[in-house]
C-alpha cells in the first residue's frame, strides 16, 4: 500500500530525470543562450548534416569502454579470429555522427493519411558585451574586465509534413517547407492481413557551406510525432499484424507494442482500455515506469495470516477457516476470471486455455490437501504451529537486534507487545497469501515420503523482492520440526539430528546475506526447542556454512600449521564471517571465537553478557564454519554454494552430510562409515580436553528437503556439471521403504526464467514440475500477484490533496527505467556526463527544504557494469573526469554547493573484494543520508559487477546506472531490481550504440521494458554431453562407490575396487544411467561404455599398485586415481574438478586419425 511519501520520493526522482535531460539534450528554455558551443554542451538529441566528419572524441581510444570490436551480442572479437574491419557505423579515429532517425509502426489499410510533426532547435552565435564568467578558471581581476564575448542563441523551429498512405507508392521523399535540405523519407509495406507497416525517417541533409560553422546546421532537441489530424486511434499493436501468434502472446496483450525506433527510441500514446494508439513518436532519452505488484488480497480479513495467531494452538479452528477462505477465493477467481474469460472463445487460444486452468486447479487442490493434513494430523499441525512461532520470533529478533545492536536500550519482549508510543505492535508479522499458500502446497510432499508429490519439483516464481525467501524459510522450519516430532517412530534411522535441509545458492554474496537471514530463524527455532526438548529433540538446531576454501577454512590443520601465514589466514577467514550476533545484533570480535584445533571445534559467543549466546550462558551461536566441523557435527541446515558439491568424490566425510555415520566420538563428533578413527582419545590437559571414547550409533535419516535459490543462474557450463553431480546428491538422499525408493523433496525459486520445465528436467532428472503461482491469462493478474496502477499525472505540479487522492485510489509509483544512447560519443563521455549531473543534482535537491526528507534513496548512486574492465574505467573516471565535470555543472547551473566524492564515499563490490569486506560494504550501504550532517556517512557511489545481480537487499537504494545491456536479460532484471524496493527507484541504462544488441534494446526501449520478463532467455544445461562426461562421469562413479560402500570409503579404499561385486557396480551404473535416460537418452550407450572403460582401468591399476583416491605426489608405492583438474596428470589418472567454478578453465582437444 502506497502512502504520500512514495509520491514525494517520485517527485525527487522526476527532478533528477529532468536535470539529466536538460544537461544531455537541453534546452534549459526555448530561447536559451549558451556560453559554449552547443555541440559541446549537448551530447544526444542531435542530427548532424549527412556525411559530417567524425567526432574528435578524446575518449575514442579509451581501452576500458571502446578498445575492442564487438559481435552481434556485444561480445568482444579478438584479432585474428574475425575479419579485421570496423563495425559499419564506427569510423577509424572517431565516431560517426548521426544524421537521421526514424520510427516504424502499423496502421490499417483504410487509414488515408498521417502527419509528421517535427520540432527542433538551432543555434546561432551573437557577440554581446559583458563579463566573461568561467567558474572552472581562477581568473584575476584583469581577466574579468568587460569585453565582447560569444553566446549561442537558440531558435525554436517546427514543421508538419503530410504523408499520403493511399498513393500506391512504396517509398517517397518529402522535403520540409521550412528547410528544403531537411526531408522525410517514407517506406510503406503492404501486409496480407489488412494492415501495412510504415517507416518514417527524418534526415538532415543541410550541409554547411565554406563559411558556415557545423553547429549552425545541426538540428538540436529533435522530436518527431506521427498522428492524424484528429489524434484518432489508428496505430495498431504489433501482435495484431503477425501471421503466427507467439505462444505467450495472450499473456502480454495488456502491454502492447506499437512502434520501434530507428537510431532513437520509439514512444506512443494509447488511452486506457484502448486497443490502438493515437500517436507514435521518437525519443532520445526514453523512460518507462514498470508497475509494482501487490501480494495482498484485499478481500481477506485483517490478520488472517498473522504469524502470531497461527502460532497459537488454541486458534486452530479460526486458522483453518481463514486458510479455507483463501482456497475458496482462489477457486472463485479461477471460475470467474479464467473460465468465464472472453479468451475461452478464441480458437487460437484453445490448446492453451485448459492447460492453464488445470494448473491453477491442481495448485488449489494441493493447497486444500495441505489444509486437510494440518486439520487431521496432530503432528503436522504441531509442526505448523511451531513454524509460525519460529517465524514470528525470527521477525521479532530481527527488529530487536537492529535497535539493541545499535545501542538503543531494549529487550526482545519489547518487540512482542503493543507499544504505540514507539510504533511497536504485538501482532507485527503476517504471511503474504502466496507464501502461506506455497507452504500449504508442499506439506503433503514433505510429510509423506512415499507421496507422488515428492516427485514434483516445485518452482516458486515470484518477482524480485516479493518475499520468496520467507516462503521457503517457512518450509525449512516445518520440515525440521516435523522430522523431530516423528523421530521416535523411526527405528532404522536417527531423526533427532542430522542434516535435514540443503539450501543452495550460486554466488558467495547471496550465500553470505541469506546465511545471516537464516541464522535468525535458526536461533529462534533453537530458543523454542530448548523450551520443550521432549518434543523437539535433544540435538541443537544448527546451521553449517559450507562454501569454498577462499571464504571459510576447510581444515583445522591450517590453524595448527607451523606456517604462520596459513594460521593467520585461517583466523582471518573464520573471524570475518559472523561479525554481529544474530540474536541481539552486538558486534562479535576475534576474541569471541574460541578455536580448539585438537578438538576440531570453533565456538562463537556473543560479546554481550546479557545475550542468550554469551559465554556466561555457555551456549555458543548454533553455526559451524569449518568444513571438518560441519562434517562431524552434521548441522540441521547446510547452506552452501552449488560448486561445493564438487567435493563429493574427494572425501568420505562428505557422506556425513547424507547421514552416513555409524560411530560417534565424544570429542570429534560423528564419524563417516568407512572413515578410519581411533576407538578412544586420552585426555589432553593443555588443550582442556577430557578423554574420549567412540560409540556405535544409528545413521541419520538423510536430508529430506533440497532448496535451490536463483535457479536461473544454474545454466551453461555450471548447470551442465551441476546436473551431473546432482545424480549423486539425490541418490545419497534416498532410502528404501517397502520396496519403494523415497526421494528428497525439491523446491527451487527464481524471479526470471524461461523453459523452466526443460531446465528442471536436465538438472534434477524430473519430468514433473509445478510453477507457483501458476500463470493466469494476463501478466497483470494471477490472483496471488496483482499489478498496482501507476499514477499518470505530472506529480510535481499536484497539490497535497490531489496526491492523497491518488494514494486513496490505490496508485503507487514504482521503478522507472531511462535509456541513454549518445551516438557520436564514447560511452566514457556519456557516463562521465551522466554521473556528474546525477550526483550534483542529488546534492542540490538535498539542500532544498522541500526535498531534504526524500533525497536519501537517490543520494547513493549504484553503478552496474558488465565486466571488471569496464568497471576499472569508471574508477578512473570517478577519480578525475567526473570530479572536474561536477565543478562545471555546479557553476553552469548556479548550484549552492559542489558535490565532492571522498575516498570513503566510493566503493566497489566485485570478485576482487573479499567476502568479509563485502559484508561491511553492504552494512554501510544501509546508512542513510542525514540532513543534519554536513559530512555524510553514507556512500556517494558504489560500483559493482554482477555479484549484486542477486541477493543484495538494501531497502534504501533507489538510484542505479547500468552500462551496456547485460548479456542475459535475466541479469538485467535481477540487477536493476536491487533498487526501488522501499521507495520509487530510477535506473539509467547507458547503451553503446556500436554494439548491435545495445542499439536494438535502445530502439525498442519502451516495448522491451513493458514486457521484460518475456525477453528472458531460455537457460541451458546439457549434463552427460560428451565433453561434460569427460569432466565429471568418473567423479560420479567414484562418489557413488565411495559414499555407498564402506570398504571403498577411505582414501586407501580405492584399491578395493576389485572386491566390489559386479552386482554392486551394476547398481551404481544404473543410478547414473537412469538419470541419462531422462536427461540425455541419446548419450545412453556412450555413457555406459565410458563407465565400463573407467571401471576397467581402475581395476587394472588396483591389481598391481598401492592405489589411493588422491595423494599430493605419486611414488612407486603410491598411485592415485584422481588428480586436481588443470594440473599435470599421468596416463591413468583422472583430472577431477574440486570446484564447479573450474569448469571453463581449460578444455581437451581430440585429434582423430585413420577414421
Amino acid at each position: 500500500m502506497a502512502d504520500i511519501k512514495d509520491f514525494k520520493h517520485a517527485i525527487v526522482r522526476q527532478k533528477i530525470l529532468e536535470a539529466v535531460k536538460k544537461d544531455l539534450i537541453g534546452p534549459s528554455s526555448e530561447c536559451e543562450e549558451l556560453g559554449e558551443v552547443p555541440t559541446s554542451s549537448y551530447i544526444t538529441g542531435l542530427l548532424y548534416p549527412a556525411d559530417t566528419a567524425v567526432t574528435e572524441d578524446e575518449n575514442y581510444f579509451d581501452v576500458e569502454f571502446t578498445e575492442k570490436k564487438f559481435d552481434a551480442d556485444g561480445e568482444t572479437m579478438e584479432a585474428g579470429i574475425f575479419e579485421d574491419e570496423e563495425p559499419e557505423d564506427r569510423i577509424k579515429g572517431g565516431f560517426q555522427k548521426p544524421s537521421s532517425i526514424g520510427v516504424s509502426f502499423y496502421v490499417a489499410d483504410d487509414v488515408p493519411k498521417i502527419n509528421a510533426y517535427i520540432n527542433w532547435g538551432k543555434y546561432h552565435a551573437e557577440q554581446i558585451q559583458g563579463e566573461v564568467v568561467d567558474g572552472t578558471l581562477e581568473e584575476d581581476v584583469e581577466n574579468k574586465k568587460k569585453k565582447k564575448h560569444t553566446v549561442y542563441v537558440r531558435e525554436q523551429l517546427h514543421d508538419v509534413v503530410e504523408i499520403d498512405l493511399q498513393d500506391g507508392k512504396r517509398s517517397e521523399q518529402i522535403t520540409l517547407d521550412s528547410n528544403r535540405n531537411i526531408y522525410i523519407y517514407v517506406m510503406k509495406m503492404q501486409l496480407d492481413n489488412g494492415h501495412k507497416m510504415v517507416s518514417v525517417y527524418l534526415h538532415n541533409n543541410d550541409k554547411p557551406d565554406g563559411e558556415e560553422k557545423e553547429y549552425e546546421k545541426v538540428m538540436f532537441q529533435v522530436e518527431m510525432l506521427i498522428a492524424d489530424d484528429l489524434r484518432s486511434p489508428i496505430f495498431v499493436p504489433e501482435y495484431m499484424c503477425r501471421k503466427v501468434e507467439l505462444e505467450d502472446e495472450y499473456y502480454y496483450k495488456g502491454r502492447p507494442v506499437y512502434a520501434r525506433g530507428r537510431g532513437c527510441a520509439a514512444t506512443w500514446n494509447a488511452g486506457v482500455n484502448q486497443v490502438n494508439a493515437t500517436s507514435v513518436g521518437t525519443a532520445f532519452i526514453p523512460d518507462y515506469e514498470i508497475p509494482s505488484v501487490s501480494a495482498q488480497i484485499e478481500e481477506m480479513p485483517e490478520h488472517a495470516f498473522s504469524m502470531l495467531q497461527m502460532g497459537s494452538p488454541k486458534k486452530k479452528t479460526e486458522v483453518i477457516e481463514n486458510l479455507r477462505l483463501l482456497t475458496s477465493m482462489y477457486g472463485t477467481w479461477i471460475a470467474e476470471t479464467l473460465e468465464n474469460n472472453a479468451l475461452m472463445n478464441d480458437d487460437k487460444f484453445k490448446c492453451m486455455r485448459q492447460d492453464i486452468i488445470d494448473k491453477c486447479n491442481d495448485a488449489n487442490r494441493r493447497m486444500n490437501a495441505g489444509i486437510d493434513l494440518i486439520e487431521n494430523d496432530d503432528k503436522a499441525y504441531q509442526a505448523f504451529v511451531f513454524m509460525n512461532q519460529a517465524m514470528y520470533l525470527q521477525r521479532s529478533i530481527t527488529a530487536f537486534s537492529k535497535e539493541y545492536g545499535s545501542g538503543i536500550p531494549c529487550n526482545l519482549s519489547d518487540f512482542m507487545k503493543d507499544m504505540p508510543e514507539k510504533g511497536r505492535k504485538k501482532d507485527h508479522s503476517e504471511w503474504r497469501p502466496f507464501q502461506i499458500a506455497f507452504v500449504l502446497l508442499n506439506l503433503c510432499g514433505i510429510v509423506d515420503g512415499a507421496s507422488s508429490e515428492r516427485e514434483i519439483v516445485d518452482l516458486l516464481y515470484f518477482p524480485t523482492g516479493g518475499g520468496k525467501t520467507e516462503a521457503y524459510l517457512g518450509l525449512i522450519a516445518f520440515t525440521i520440526t516435523y522430522r523431530r516430532l516423528t523421530a521416535k517412530e523411526e527405528s532404522e534411522y536417527e531423526k533427532d539430528g542430522g542434516v535435514t535441509v540443503f539450501l543452495r545458492y550460486t554466488l558467495r554474496l547471496l550465500t553470505t546475506q541469506q546465511r545471516d537471514r537464516l541464522m535468525r530463524l535458526i536461533v529462534a527455532m533453537e530458543q523454542l526447542r530448548e523450551k520443550n526438548i521432549e518434543l523437539y529433540g535433544n540435538e541443537r538446531i544448527t546451521i553449517g556454512f559450507w562454501v569454498g576454501g577462499k571464504v571459510t577454512p576447510n581444515k583445522f590443520s591450517d590453524y595448527s600449521d607451523t606456517d604462520q601465514f596459513k594460521k593467520k589466514e585461517f583466523i582471518r577467514k573464520l573471524t570475518k564471517q559472523i561479525i554481529k550476533c544474530p540474536y541481539c545484533g552486538k558486534p562479535i570480535g576475534k576474541d569471541d571465537y574460541i578455536i580448539n584445533e585438537k578438538g576440531k571445534s570453533v565456538q562463537i559467543y556473543c560479546s554481550d553478557d546479557y545475550c542468550m549466546f554469551s559465554k556466561k550462558t555457555g551456549r555458543a551461536i548454533p553455526v559451524y564454519l569449518v568444513d571438518e566441523e560441519i562434517y562431524a557435527k552434521c548441522p540441521t541446515v547446510i547452506i552452501s554454494t552449488v560448486d561445493k558439491f564438487a567435493r563429493l568424490p574427494w572425501t568420505e566425510q562428505v557422506g556425513l552430510l547424507f547421514g552416513r555415520t555409524d560411530r560417534c566420538c565424544s570429542r570429534c563428533g560423528h564419524i563417516a562409515i568407512g572413515e578410519k578413527h581411533p576407538g578412544r582419545h586420552n585426555a589432553d590437559v593443555v588443550a582442556g580436553l577430557d578423554k574420549a571414547v567412540t560409540t556405535k550409533c544409528k545413521p541419520f535419516y538423510p536430508p529430506e528437503l533440497i532448496i535451490q535459490d536463483e535457479l536461473h543462474l544454474i545454466t551453461g557450463p555450471l548447470g551442465t556439471i551441476y546436473g551431473g553431480y546432482e545424480t549423486v546428491v539425490e541418490e545419497m538422499c534416498c532410502i528404501e521403504r517397502n520396496g519403494k525408493k523415497i526421494h528428497p523433496k525439491y523446491v527451487v525459486s527464481t524471479a526470471t526464467i524461461k523453459n523452466a520445465g526443460e531446465q528442471i528436467k536436465f538438472l534434477y532428472g524430473r519430468d514433473n514440475f509445478a510453477q507457483f503461482p501458476p500463470s493466469g491469462f494476463d501478466t497483470r493478474d494471477s490472483f496471488f500477484i496483482r499489478e498496482v496502477p501507476l499514477p499518470q499525472e505530472n506529480l510535481a505540479v499536484l497539490s497535497e490533496e490531489r496526491l492523497q487522492e491518488l494514494v486513496d485510489y490505490g496508485q503507487k509509483p514504482f521503478r522507472q527505467y531511462v535509456g541513454i544512447c549518445a551516438c557520436g560519443q564514447s560511452v566514457k563521455t556519456t557516463l562521465m556526463r551522466l554521473y556528474s549531473i546525477i550526483l550534483q543534482t542529488a546534492l542540490d535537491l538535498a539542500k532544498e527544504p522541500e526535498f531534504e526528507d526524500y533525497i536519501d534513496p537517490y543520494y547513493t548512486l549504484i553503478g552496474y557494469f558488465n565486466s571488471i574492465r569496464e568497471l576499472g574505467g569508471a574508477v578512473r573516471l570517478l577519480d578525475d573526469d567526473i570530479a572536474s565535470r561536477i565543478r562545471v555543472v555546479k557553476n553552469k547551473y548556479n548550484s549552492p554547493a559542489q558535490r565532492y566524492i571522498s575516498i570513503d564515499g566510493k566503493k566497489e563490490i566485485t570478485s576482487r573484494i573479499p567476502s568479509w569486506e563485502i559484508a561491511q560494504v553492504l552494512e554501510k550501504l544501509a546508512i542513510p543520508y542525514d540532513k543534519k550532517k554536513e559530512k555524510q556517512s553514507c556512500y556517494d557511489v558504489v560500483i559493482a559487477t554482477n555479484m549484486i545481480a542477486v541477493g543484495m537487499d538494501v531497502d534504501r537504494l533507489g538510484l542505479m546506472t547500468v552500462v551496456g545491456q547485460p548479456k542475459q536479460n535475466s541479469e538485467y532484471i535481477q540487477a536493476t531490481s536491487r533498487v526501488g524496493r522501499q521507495h520509487p527507484g530510477i535506473i539509467f541504462t547507458v547503451y553503446n550504440p556500436y554494439r548491435p544488441r545495445d542499439l536494438s534494446n535502445y530502439e525498442n526501449f519502451v516495448g522491451f521494458h513493458s514486457q521484460m520478463y518475456r525477453y528472458v532467455e531460455g537457460t541451458t544445461a546439457t549434463p552427460f554431453a560428451a565433453r561434460a562426461r569427460d569432466r565429471d562421469l568418473h567423479a560420479l562413479v567414484v562418489s557413488l562407490l565411495r559414499l555407498k560402500f564402506e570398504e571403498m570409503a577411505d582414501n586407501g579404499g580405492a584399491v578395493n575396487i576389485n572386491a566390489i561385486s559386479d552386482n554392486d557396480i551394476k547398481c551404481v551404473k544404473e543410478v547414473i544411467l537412469e538419470r541419462v535416460k531422462v536427461t540425455a537418452a541419446s548419450s545412453y550407450a556412450d555413457t555406459e561404455k565410458e563407465i565400463d572403460e573407467f571401471i576397467s582401468i581402475w581395476k587394472s591399476i588396483a591389481k598391481n599398485d598401492k592405489l589411493y583416491y588422491f595423494v599430493p605426489s605419486v611414488a612407486d608405492d603410491k598411485k592415485r586415481l584422481l588428480t586436481n583438474y588443470g594440473e599435470f596428470y599421468g596416463d591413468k589418472e583422472k583430472p577431477t574438478l574440486s570446484s564447479m567454478r573450474d569448469v571453463e578453465q581449460s578444455s581437451t582437444a581430440f585429434y582423430w586419425e585413420g577414421v
